[in-house]
């Protein structure tokens, strides 16, 4: 049957070889001589519609020729032809397509397309709707036409086959909208919603001239049931379908190389079609998913085992050809196939169902598409039975996107020429992006895989490389076959293809381990294979559980993407500069690199071997990785002091976090695939590790241990939720006699998981002091009055020490304040004279509040001999009692007064805690008059340890005080201190008269530019950017941008927000971002990034994408230190501004609720500060801190 593919004439959109190409006419090239048909000229399109038109015959003709001939043709031909229709959508690229005359006698028919412009500019496309249409020759004529369409990004396009031209008065209409809100259903039903409008042209106001512009519609009503809206998602070219004899050129020709003819859809009657068809329309209308709706798959069947076979055209115009087999269980009897499908153009005809048990399956009679729920359904014509298994297979054409979402492929650059590698991000559904699925967690199946790669090119997946075969007629490709995956859910799978090299090991079991990276980076990559066997084989040992893969990797992407992902015996770094060690890494880089490592390690297990059943129970994966890869590090570098970082980094930083309104609970309900993305933040990482880490403590370290094992050990190969955790371990913890037979895991851990906040608890002591009334309130750092109705309680282990007899290593605990008692109380305590702290080593999310004498006992220890309180209790102490200053539980005047004593502080993991409170005191008071005196205060306080460790660090010092000295001296030269910023300056001016011999040591190249930066002027900003663009070290570049926002001149501040605009190609893709965190880490308000956040919004979430997570991140950090009623003001017009915007007006009301608290903090504190500070003024900077 006569066929066309002709995707001419845009951009980056050639014709497809391949399965395609049996549809195609022979002289149409392959995707790699994509570049040739690029139209210059009207004449080569003119040129291409004859070539065209002789395809498929005369009646063939394009819209511009029927119209400029249309008065001077016979009235009757002009009435064959049905009136042209656009679709107009706000913004976008208008589509007009016109549709010619066909019979039922006819093999094939085309349409032209004309393409406008927003800016009514208009270009000829011969871009073809090509179909094989079949004739069913009975009675009652039917003629069903199979159309497979892939949509321009960013167009709209609607055609109408009017009844009165096709028997049976069959009516077909396709409406289509930009990315993300397209959907193609199938060969004969379209659904979706039909909120577009419709524009008619009609004789009386059609232009006569020899052009035909956007002037020449008017609007009109449309016809009753014309046109539903359907949502595909953007997918660049047409495909067609029908046959031919041409020799294999792609993966679809591989795979269909022995079919004699193209399946077909079973013949049926047509008022089967027609009802059927009806009714389609009518369910998916109706099936809109509403906040209510369930997202989740029918429970019906279930994935056994999966073919994919992928041909990706990395270097050509990023199509990916696919072939999806899975075979399924049925668990219940259904006349369905659901499986989850997006951005992917299903090639519905080739659909085949199949019986594995027995000789009989039902038909597949028709498809349906619910876009909210990116189901892809297959209607049957009978039942499936319950038990029986079944083969469900297709053919599919999707895109490589360019964001990290699916498939993707980034472009990058290496010795001056643009490259591409080709990747999968999967998680948390995007699996569905790459190949129809059932794109859920607990489905898992095990996997078969092919990868079709160019011969330059490597392609790694899950497990090992089985085989490798040449490519039959296409030289410069090969296909790799790899070994069948375990089970596993579809998120974990992984495709890579790119030019890539690798160093390797094997392990005491055989196991291979390999690094891949580039070729010219390969020297780099050492480090991170010694940390990742270290790593696996701390892992088996602690979970007592074997690594059940043959092989793991860690690739290393060029991609720039600042993240990481699990895939299951391959783990994929996304910005291959966070796993490189070169001799220029910074000791925050090494310490960096552990942390990334063993937390992807550590998900092979927590994730990957035990997969949540549902992304509610996310931080299962998250909470432990991050939990756990902090164990491994302290085992295999205890030089780091991990266990110091977890509590000082991990814990109070979420603490912060957890303090809003805005929190969300550890385990929380997503119904959206939208919203499951959301979840991914610190809640659900650092919290999750924060009271898993409690979890540890309270249970034992080895009761802990054996119930992790045998949780493991039960689900292994499966999926689990949080309940099957509480009982494993509540079965370990009876067995060992660590948690009281009365009590359950569950009892006491879903008041953590299932609620939001924390507690502070509050210590009471009574006159005597030898009885104290503990209890317990939610934390909140809000001024804000509205609160939920919840009545939040904890079940909270308390531990505590004393004074008298001090022991902070028994964080066992023995005493638990229950979630239904308003209090318990605590005896046998020494006298009032004694001070009492409780929360050892802080191992309890939560907060303690003293009465004034125990505060007063506490601050008095700390400057007679501050040694005697454990190092993380000391950190512990500063950070409630800042924290409770800033909700307005203590006084700033008594925090003050205990900041005193740091001037004896040498430990500078204390010193950090206090950096990340007092620097919020730092922001408020910018701009107001005592600033000068507070920063006084400060160094007077620092400079006894400043003094002590100097401009760089001792090395005899280890490692955490090496990673830590780059903290102190940073803000010693951020608070002027006059030899630190002579010492920067000095360094920074002789690297500027020679690059190449005076280079900066990279522990402090950032404090060292940024100081120079900011005491100097447009040349030392100058220098530094010229020396971002030609240096091709990441560490480097990342220091260097974050130094060029340190400069004080407004104009050059602008003029570096601006460069993220108009010189997006000079900047790596992720520094976008950090020149706009940098910025605004800055002492002061920095209006001038609020003003271009605001003016530049719509290009900022073009560039970011429109992502939750982006915008509350930007909206964030660009209002952080507002802290006025006009800036309140200008927080509140800006969401008015985006009313219509759910997800801005989400970020924007949590950066109103942070302003407003900052506003009522000046109010309340700062004649506090300012008058304490009169009373304990320090002497002149200048006198304390002279050169030397």
């Amino acid at each position: 049957m006569a066929g066309i593919w002709a995707s001419l004439g845009l951009p980056g959109v050639p014709t497809y070889g391949g399965l395609l190409s049996l549809f195609l006419p022979s002289h149409l090239p392959s995707p790699r001589s994509s570049p040739n048909l690029l139209l210059s000229s009207r004449e080569k399109d003119d040129l291409a519609a004859h070539n065209l038109t002789k395809e498929v015959g005369n009646h063939f003709q394009s819209p511009l020729e029927v119209l400029m001939r249309q008065k001077a043709q016979n009235r009757a031909q002009a009435a064959m032809m049905p009136r042209p229709y656009r679709y107009e959508t706000a913004g976008f690229s208008v589509i007009e397509c016109v549709c010619m005359s066909f019979s039922p006698e006819q093999e094939g028919f085309g349409a032209w397309i004309w393409k406008y412009t927003s800016q009514a500019h208009s270009l000829h496309i011969p871009f073809t709707f090509a179909t094989h249409t079949t004739i069913m020759k009975r009675r009652r004529c039917l003629f069903l036409i199979s159309v497979q369409l892939l949509f321009m990004a960013k167009s709209t396009l609607t055609t109408q086959w009017f009844p009165d031209r096709v028997p049976g008065k069959f009516w077909h209409s396709i409406a289509s909208k930009p990315k993300d809100d397209i959907s193609i259903v199938n060969d004969f039903s379209y659904v979706g919603r039909s909120d577009l409008e419709i524009i008619e042209t009609t004789e009386a106001n059609t232009n006569q001239n020899d052009t035909y512009t956007e002037q020449d519609f008017v609007r009109d009503e449309a016809p009753e049931n014309s046109h539903t809206k359907i949502d595909s998602s953007g997918l660049e070219e047409m495909t067609v379908s029908g046959t031919d004899n041409n020799e294999p050129t792609t993966l679809f020709d591989y795979l269909a190389r022995g079919t004699t003819e193209v399946p077909m859809l079973a013949d049926i009657e047509e008022t089967t079609l027609n009802s059927t068809s009806e009714k389609t329309l009518q369910d998916n209308k109706d099936a809109q998913v509403s906040d209510e709706t369930d997202i989740r798959l029918p429970d019906t069947m279930k994935p056994l085992h999966y073919t994919i076979k992928i041909q990706p055209f990395v270097n050509g115009n990023l199509t990916i050809h696919g072939f999806m087999e899975v075979d399924i269980e049925v668990l219940k009897n259904t006349s369905e196939i659901t499986l989850h499908a997006a951005d992917i153009q299903c090639i519905y005809h080739t659909a085949k169902l199949s019986p594995l048990d027995d000789d009989v399956s039902p038909a597949i009679v028709i498809f349906t598409v619910d876009p909210e729920r990116q189901y892809l359904t297959a209607l049957l014509n009978g039942p499936l039975t319950t038990g029986k298994r079944y083969r469900y297979s297709m053919y599919y054409i999707a895109k490589l996107t360019k964001e990290p979402k699916g498939f993707f492929a980034p472009t990058y650059q290496e010795n001056g020429r643009d490259k591409r590698a080709a990747a999968t991000i999967f998680q948390p559904t995007y699996a569905r992006r790459a190949f129809p699925c059932f794109d859920e967690p607990a489905l898992k199946a095990t996997f078969d895989i092919v990868l079709f790669r160019e011969r330059n090119m490597t392609a790694i997946s899950n497990m090992p490389l089985r085989n490798t075969t040449a490519f039959e007629h296409q030289e410069e490709w090969l296909i790799d076959e790899f070994e069948t995956t375990p089970p596993m859910s579809t998120y974990l799978v992984i495709f890579v293809i790119a030019e890539l090299e690798h160093v390797a090991s094997t392990n005491n079991e055989g196991i291979p381990i390999r690094v891949w990276a580039r070729g010219s980076v390969l020297n780099q990559t050492e480090f991170a294979l010694q940390l990742t066997e270290k790593s696996y084989a701390f892992f088996e040992e602690q979970f007592n559980t074997s690594y059940p893969l043959p092989k793991l990797d860690v690739i290393a992407l060029p991609c720039g993407v600042p993240m990481a992902f699990e895939g299951w015996g391959a783990i994929l770094v996304y910005d291959e500069a966070a796993v490189l060690m070169s001799n220029s890494s910074t000791f925050s880089h090494e310490n960096n690199v552990g942390i990334i490592l063993a937390h992807e390690i550590a998900h092979q297990w927590f994730g990957n071997l035990v997969t949540p059943q549902w992304w509610t129970d996310l931080w299962l994966n998250e909470g432990f990785a991050s939990y756990m890869e902090n164990v491994a590090m302290a085992y295999i570098k205890p030089e780091w002091n991990v266990k110091a970082q977890q509590v000082l980094k991990d814990l109070h930083e979420v603490m912060r976090m957890d303090s809003y309104l805005s929190s969300h609970p550890v385990s929380v309900r997503v119904d959206h695939p939208d919203e499951i993305s959301k979840i991914f933040d610190r809640i659900s990482y650092e919290k999750g590790s924060s009271i898993i880490r409690m979890m540890n403590y309270f249970l034992s370290e080895e009761t802990f241990k054996k119930g992790i094992s045998s949780y493991l050990s039960d689900h292994k190969f499966g999926a689990a939720d949080q309940d099957d955790l509480w009982e494993s371990l509540t079965r370990a913890g009876h067995e060992d006699g660590t948690l009281p037979r009365n009590l359950t895991l569950k009892a006491i851990m879903d008041s953590w998981t299932l609620q939001m906040g924390y507690p502070v608890i509050s210590i009471i002591r009574n006159v005597k002091g030898t009885l104290a009334t503990v209890s317990q309130e939610r934390f909140l750092l809000t001024i804000n009055e509205t609160r939920d109705e919840h009545d939040y309680k904890w079940w909270v282990p308390l531990t505590f020490t004393t004074q008298a007899k001090p022991n902070f290593a028994s964080t066992h605990s023995l005493i638990w304040l229950k979630n239904s008692s308003s209090h318990t109380v605590v005896r046998d305590l020494p006298d009032r004279d004694n001070w009492v702290i409780f929360n050892l080593k802080q191992t309890g999310f939560y907060r303690v509040l003293y009465d004034e004498n125990n505060w007063d006992l506490l601050i008095l220890q700390l400057q007679n001999d501050h040694e005697v309180i454990d190092v993380i209790n000391r950190a512990q102490i500063i950070d409630d009692m800042l924290n409770l200053a800033l909700s307005g539980k203590v006084s700033y005047a008594k925090v003050l007064s205990m900041t005193l004593y740091l001037s004896k502080e040498r430990e500078i993991s204390v010193w950090n805690t206090a950096f990340e409170n007092i620097n919020y005191m730092n922001a408020m008071l910018a701009d107001t008059e005592i600033h000068e005196e507070f920063k006084s205060h400060i160094l007077s306080l620092l400079q006894p340890l400043f003094a002590t460790l100097g401009f760089h660090s001792p090395p005899s010092k280890d490692f955490w005080h090496k990673l830590s000295n780059t903290d102190l001296t940073q803000w010693v030269c951020e608070l002027g201190h006059i030899y630190c910023v002579q010492k920067a300056k000095e360094l920074y001016r002789k690297w500027m008269l020679d690059p190449h011999q005076n280079r900066l040591d990279s522990s402090h190249m950032k404090l060292v530019c940024c100081t120079a930066i900011a005491h100097g002027g447009p040349e030392e900003w100058e220098f530094a950017w010229q020396q971002y663009k030609e240096i091709d070290v990441a560490a480097q570049k990342d220091n260097l941008i974050k130094a060029l926002s340190c400069n004080q001149d407004l104009t050059i501040k602008d003029r570096y927000l601006n460069l993220i605009i108009a010189s997006a190609d000079e900047i790596r893709s992720h520094d976008h971002y950090m020149i706009l965190d940098s910025m605004a880490s800055r002492p002061g308000k920095q209006k001038v990034l609020w003003d271009f956040c605001r003016e530049n919004w719509s290009k900022l979430q073009f560039m970011f994408g429109h992502r939750y997570d982006v915008t509350e991140a930007i909206i964030r950090i660009a209002t952080k230190n507002f802290n006025t009623e006009e800036e309140l003001n200008e927080v509140q017009a800006f969401r008015k501004d985006h009313e219509n915007d759910a997800m801005v007006k989400r970020a924007v009301d949590k950066a109103i609720e942070e302003t407003a608290r900052n506003v009522q903090w000046m109010k309340q504190n700062y004649d506090v500060i300012s008058t304490w500070l009169d009373d304990h003024r320090s002497k002149p900077t200048k006198d304390i801190f002279r050169a030397q």
